[in-house]
């Protein structure tokens, strides 16, 4: 009776993916469309007659690619900015060990000490699990760090219209150390010997987040619903190898027995292609003969279901009551369940964070930029084919040829410089032959064309932000880049902060869930609150280093400010907008000791310049310096030897120093070099 109940359940699950699968059509052929103009490639339906041009200027992949790059940079500053933080709520509750420590300084010393306390102790925490997220989420050997799958969303958002992220997810994983071990060997005398070596150690497993980008061809949901939200159902589908789904029969929370013999049964796989992955493979390598062979498609669903449900799917319940709603994670495999969980995060639902650049009020997935482009791109692309055909036409004369009043053994086709035609008589020569001269319309097709890339420019990303020389020189002022700034009708702030309402902060909130639920460090634990910060913050950063380095150089230019103005911190900020490394400015000890080095040889200059002097006017007069001059002199000579890192030897008194060589010869003076005069 149970597996009855079973495969009732399994083949209602079947029925609502078979649903959304039908549901979905529509958008995947809108898919295709905007995947063809991002690639550049012409749809089906343009028919274009042979002989014409059919020439693509794919303007849309430039804007396209421009918006990713972007969105990139903002989102992850090369200044290592994070665009999250993790911050105690106002009242913070920590473990009972603490709050018994804060009860009893609250009783011995009062509220504002308890407060104190408590608040420093939270502050402790929030940087610890803000630490350990930050090295969660960056990349290493055996997994991908969040930003490039950041970008895969993003790119998929730009061109489709929807980006989708998933995580955190348990994943259970060997954790592969090196450790110093004592190995027993046999030593060249026969005797058993002990050596120390470095040993690869994979016993220790331990719970990691997992967290990866999800292809929206692979990705199905409840279409009538217009948010996330009202989602009753999410829907991923693998397409796996036979030892990819023999994998999952090891898994504890899958029914292995199951696995198995569906595949004993299906050793060549159950996949089909669909018409849309046969587009996509035509799109990208022009070559729709191959087939989906040896795969198993197998189907991971996230949504809710009632708690009597579930008990047939074989999920223990425990206490709650079975009339209730719960969310849960069921795996199919050829319309057989395979795995029935519920949510494996307290707290956590959909582990889907969408993404859409365009939101779209009739739907979960929004527009992309190729859709926005698409009327414009199209005219463009209209115009150079109507240009370049009537150039084609024009680059010569057309020809009318009266093969009555040619010689039948005459090749019409034959014309070339210094022709020769022979003709019966003088009415045949005047209407033998006839020429027309096709006009030129390039400037009208060259004013067309501008009209269309104004009007793509107005609805997308302007052409100065993927480098315009037309333009870009406006952009180093501050006037012109806020007026530049202000012609983006697609506004990548808005962009952003969508970003991190719909991604960061729903992501980043599962994370820290998932670390209270699972992960053993109890000093990082506590009531946090997750902020979304930064994003929105970054984009002013395009403008404040222009205004920074006006505010610089007006400070600069007036000496009345020079003593107001702290110019070692003005050059930090200006390096850190301009997503440079502040550590290029000096700090204050060095610039210390640059400016003692430079007073330094200021006076060793002026000492000098005395000298040569005094040595100038004894030369006039044919006098011989004192030994004391000359012991002065030696000692400035070995002063400035020294800055250039040599030492000259002592002069003796009464005796002059020997030249020096050419290449650490000092200055020469007016009348002889310093060497000669000493």
């Amino acid at each position: 009776m149970a597996e009855e109940r079973l495969a009732a359940l399994a083949s209602q699950l079947v029925k609502e993916f078979e649903q959304d699968k039908r549901d979905r059509q529509p958008l995947e052929q809108r898919w295709l469309e905007d995947y063809r103009l991002y690639m550049g490639i012409y749809d089906p339906g343009v028919k274009i007659k042979k002989g014409k041009s059919r020439l693509f200027l794919n303007k849309c992949r430039t804007k396209t690619d421009t918006v990713v790059a972007r969105l990139m940079d903002i989102l992850f500053p090369r200044a290592g900015d994070r665009n999250w933080d993790i911050q105690p709520t106002p009242e913070p509750t920590l473990d009972a060990a603490t709050m018994g420590v804060v009860d009893y300084v609250r009783q011995t010393r009062g509220e504002d000490a308890a407060q104190e306390i408590l608040t420093k102790e939270a502050g402790l925490r929030a940087t610890r699990m803000a630490k350990v997220m930050a090295d969660q989420l960056a990349e290493s050997p055996d997994r991908v760090a969040y930003r490039a799958t950041t970008r895969e969303i993003v790119r998929s958002a730009a061109i489709y219209g929807m980006g989708i992220h998933k995580g955190p997810l348990v994943d259970e994983q060997t954790r592969k150390t090196w450790k110093l071990k004592l190995i027993a060997e046999t030593g060249a005398d026969g005797q058993a010997v002990q050596r120390e070596a470095w040993v690869l150690d994979q016993t220790p497993v331990e719970l990691r987040p997992y967290f990866r980008s999800v292809s929206i061809w692979n990705f199905f949901w409840d279409m009538t619903a217009k948010t996330p939200r009202d989602c009753r159902r999410m829907t991923e589908e693998y397409l796996m190898t036979y030892g990819d789904v023999l994998d999952l029969a090891k898994r504890k929370s899958f029914f292995g027995d199951v696995i198995r013999e569906y595949v004993r049964q299906n050793k060549e796989g159950d996949a089909t292609e669909r018409p849309y992955e046969s587009e996509l493979r035509r799109i990208g390598d022009k070559n729709n003969e191959r087939q989906i062979k040896n795969r198993f498609r197998v189907l991971e669903r996230w949504g809710w279901l009632r708690g009597d449900e579930l008990a047939d799917a074989g999920v223990d319940l425990g206490e709650d009551p079975v009339e209730e709603d719960y969310f849960c994670n069921i795996w199919l495999l050829g319309g057989k369940i395979i795995k029935a969980v519920r949510a494996p995060i307290r707290g956590v639902e959909f582990p889907f964070q969408i993404f859409a650049i365009e939101k779209d009020e009739s739907g979960i997935c929004g527009q992309g930029i190729p859709r926005l482009y698409r009327h414009p791109q199209i005219g463009f692309n209209a115009m150079v084919r109507g240009m370049v055909d009537n150039a084609a036409i024009a680059t010569g004369p057309i020809i009318g040829v009266s093969k009555g009043a040619l010689s039948q053994t005459e090749d019409i086709r034959d014309i070339h410089a210094f022709k020769l035609f022979e003709f019966e008589s003088d009415e045949d020569m005047r209407g033998a032959i006839t020429f027309w001269q096709a006009q030129s319309h390039t400037s009208e097709f060259l004013a067309m064309g501008k009209f269309f890339s104004d009007a793509g420019e107005e609805i997308t990303v302007p052409s100065w932000v993927h480098g315009d020389g037309n333009v870009s020189d406006a952009a180093k002022t501050l006037g012109g880049l806020s007026m530049l700034m202000s012609a983006m009708q697609v506004n990548l702030a808005e962009m952003v902060k969508t970003f991190d309402d719909d991604v960061t902060a729903q992501f980043i909130t599962a994370l820290y869930f998932w670390n209270m639920d699972f992960n053993p460090r109890k000093d990082i634990k506590g009531d946090f609150n997750i902020v979304a910060m930064g994003s929105t913050a970054l984009m002013q950063k395009e403008v404040q280093s222009q205004r920074l380095i006006q505010f610089l150089q007006l400070a600069a230019s007036l000496p009345a400010l020079a003593n107001m103005v702290n110019f070692q911190e003005t050059l930090r900020e200006i390096a850190v907008s301009l997503q440079v490394s502040p550590k290029l400015v000096f700090d204050d000890a060095t610039i210390q000791q640059n400016q003692m080095q430079q007073m330094t040889m200021q006076v060793q200059a002026e000492q000098q310049a005395k000298l040569e002097t005094v040595l100038n006017a004894m030369q006039a007069r044919g006098e011989q310096p004192a030994p004391e001059l000359q012991q002065m002199l030696a000692e400035v000579l070995r002063q400035a030897a020294g800055q250039q890192g040599q030492a000259p030897a002592a002069l003796p008194a009464g005796q002059p120093e020997q030249a020096q060589p050419a290449a650490a010869a000092p200055p020469q003076a007016a009348g002889f070099g310093l060497a000669e005069a000493a």
